[in-house]
């Protein structure tokens, strides 16, 4: 069974806002690509079962996307 994690996009000026829950962990770093090519920002997942984050990825509209997953990094 794959578990679920949440996306949340963090905005510097009200926080961290929820964006969607998806089942398994590669799709839940696909989805955050895809996030990050329509909608730069700062991005994170947050696993709930062992409650703290996960992967976290920035972009801006001018730079390629970072994802950070478990230490280490790796370009999208």
């Amino acid at each position: 069974m794959n578990q679920t994690y949440d996306i949340f996009r963090d905005l510097a000026e009200t926080g961290p806002i929820w964006i969607e829950a998806v089942q398994g962990l590669d799709n839940a770093k696909a989805r955050l690509t895809e996030l990050l090519e329509a909608h730069p920002g700062n991005y994170f997942i947050f696993d709930p079962l062992a409650a703290k984050v996960i992967a976290s990825a920035v972009r801006s509209a001018q730079m390629q996307a970072a994802v950070t997953l478990a230490g280490r990094s790796r370009q999208y």
